[in-house]
């Protein structure tokens, strides 16, 4: 798995207990993209969501949120329209995108650090 500690420290999102995770880091673009598999035997989804301050989306802003993480494995699951929650921020060291299925626990994760970069002249 990659190193959720990492993730949590630098977007303070807690990463509840994982049964599995697919992580790719585009170092052109210094760009980090996951996809976790919530363990449901340990996380009540409502809680977590509720904990995270996640917002429910609207339909039809699915194409829009997947835009943001450029997958291009044909067998990289998708998320269902229907129950999306969504958690958006940025500090001084990057920027992160956070998309929940709640219906099948998988979490997408985008993390961007190339805008800290070309603020810092890096």
């Amino acid at each position: 798995f990659s190193n959720i500690d990492n993730y949590e420290m630098l977007t303070t999102i807690d990463i509840p207990a994982i049964t599995d995770a697919n992580c790719y880091y585009d170092k052109e673009n210094q760009q980090k993209y996951s996809i976790f598999q919530i363990d449901r035997g340990e996380t009540n989804m409502d809680d977590y969501i509720q904990e995270n301050n996640f917002t429910q989306t609207e339909k039809g802003q699915l194409p829009d949120l997947m835009n943001a993480f450029h997958f291009s494995d044909p067998e990289t699951p998708l998320p269902n329209e229907e129950l999306l929650y969504v958690k958006k921020g940025s500090n001084r060291r990057a920027s992160w995108y956070f998309i929940l299925e709640k219906e099948t626990a998988r979490l997408w994760v985008k993390i961007d650090y190339s805008a800290h970069l070309i603020n810092t002249g890096k």
